[in-house]
């Protein structure tokens, strides 16, 4: 009941462009929200983590949306269908956050076939969905619809071999992308060497966070051998990998080829005295 005069002041607001529900606020009751909503239509971006939207997702009602926020939701299946089916009412979404929401590889498959929906997606958050490499390999199929996207996040879905190389095989169809985040997705080094040899379809990249993929020294290789693909890159994360000394040699006798980088993450891979020797002589130069 206490949220209801925060609703009744939202319906007074013609003008509002932001509307954001964070968690724990005891918001419960979905269609009064989006009965809120329908009033100020000119609303472009709407965060609703953590309130059980499944019930009435009502896209209608706002356009002009270009960012919408559903992490931490437990959408099961119903929820999923329910939000594929409401995209078509946004067209110029450019900013769609799946954070911790999609609970099962059917339901992937569902999104992604309505990515179609929404040509001018510029983001795209898939992080702690453990999709898997089936799930994965679901939203692989459509990126194609998606040209624009220029941020691709999926850390921790648990992708593997076979994610990797889904992956690796459609990145041509995003050759605006700017940050990719595959943290935690125990990749290995032949999810590495896939990766790599797909660099070269990505040249704007400034971000890669491949953290805590179990990429050892062959993964090491593989990307060191790839970095000039991606001269812009500003951000690398390599950390938590087991590179060893003969890892961190490679990467840092790469360094040469992404002048622009300003982060380098390398923590927690065993480099020894002679993996910083070669490290600290790549610096100086």
């Amino acid at each position: 009941a206490e949220y209801m005069g925060v609703l009744e002041v939202m319906c007074s607001m013609p003008r509002l462009r932001t509307f954001g529900i964070p968690c724990d606020c005891g918001f419960g009751t979905d269609g009064l929200v989006w009965d809120a909503l329908s009033t100020p239509r000119v609303a472009t971006c709407v965060s609703l983590s953590c309130i059980h939207v499944t019930e009435a997702l009502q896209l209608r009602h706002v356009p002009l949306l270009t960012a919408l926020d559903v992490s931490d939701n437990s959408l099961g299946a119903k929820g999923m269908a329910l939000l594929a089916g409401e995209l078509h009412h946004v067209p110029l979404l450019e900013t769609l956050e799946l954070s911790s929401c999609i609970t099962m590889a059917a339901g992937a498959e569902v999104l992604a076939s309505a990515l179609h929906r929404v040509p001018q997606l510029s983001t795209l958050n898939l992080r702690y969905n453990r999709l898997g490499a089936r799930g994965v390999a679901s939203f692989m199929r459509e990126l194609h619809h998606v040209p624009l996207l220029t941020a691709l996040d999926l850390a921790t879905n648990v992708l593997g071999t076979a994610g990797a190389a889904s992956l690796a095989s459609v990145l041509h169809h995003v050759p605006l992308l700017k940050t990719l985040d595959l943290t935690a997705n125990g990749l290995g080094a032949a999810g590495a060497t896939s990766l790599a040899g797909a660099l070269h379809h990505v040249p704007s990249l400034t971000a890669l966070k491949l953290s805590d993929n179990d990429l050892g020294a062959g993964g090491a290789a593989s990307l060191a051998g790839a970095l000039a693909s991606v001269p812009r890159l500003s951000t690398l994360d390599l950390s938590c990998n087991h590179f060893g000394a003969a890892g961190v040699t490679s990467v840092a006798g790469a360094l040469h080829h992404v002048p622009l980088l300003t982060t380098l993450d390398l923590r927690y891979n065993n480099l020894g005295p002679t993996g910083a020797a070669s490290l600290a002589g790549a610096l100086h130069h």
